[in-house]
Parts: structure tokens; C-alpha cells; sequence
């Protein structure tokens, strides 16, 4: 079994209340990293005293559509596979 699944069977899904009342589900992909064999961290920070705003980075984002309406000013959250969302071709050497 590989450690994303075991992840998976051990954490549930976290549920992300946004500003405006907008709800994106995470998957424990998103949201733990296994540093070594006997370590998960938690990849959320407290927002706060010099850090006033909250960033959904990198890994939270990772198998997500983002979309942004400039004009309505809001953003939305889709899950996906990105392994098999696009197809590319081979890079040439």
C-alpha cells in the first residue's frame, strides 16, 4: 500500500469555509505530508498576529481546477485528476 493510501485511510477529508460561505473539500493529500516513516505534518497554518492572511498553497491546490471570475469577484474550487485531465505529448530531445 502506498503512503498516499494509508494517508487516505487514516485521515478524512477537510472541509475549507471560506469567506462568503464558499466550501472546498480537501483530501488528506492536500492537507498532511508523510516527512518520514513515523511523521505527518500538517500543512495549515494559523492566520493571525503578523500573518494576517490565510494561503491555500501548493499542495492544497494540487488535483484542483481553480477558477477565477474577475468580473463577479469570486474564485471556485473543482476537484480533478490531473493525471489524466490533459494529455501532452512527449517532450523532444
Amino acid at each position: 500500500m502506498t503512503e498516499e493510501s494509508i494517508l487516505e485511510k487514516m485521515i478524512p477529508d477537510v472541509k475549507l469555509v471560506m469567506g462568503g460561505g464558499a466550501v472546498v473539500m480537501l483530501k488528506a493529500r492536500n492537507t498532511f505530508v508523510q516527512v518520514d516513516q513515523s511523521t505527518v505534518c500538517l500543512l495549515v497554518l494559523p492566520v493571525g498576529g503578523q500573518s494576517p492572511f490565510a494561503i491555500l498553497g501548493n499542495v492544497a491546490q494540487q488535483n484542483m481546477h481553480v477558477g477565477y471570475d474577475l468580473d463577479k469577484r469570486t474564485v471556485s474550487f473543482a476537484s480533478a485528476d490531473c493525471t489524466t485531465a490533459y494529455t501532452s505529448r512527449p517532450a523532444s530531445l
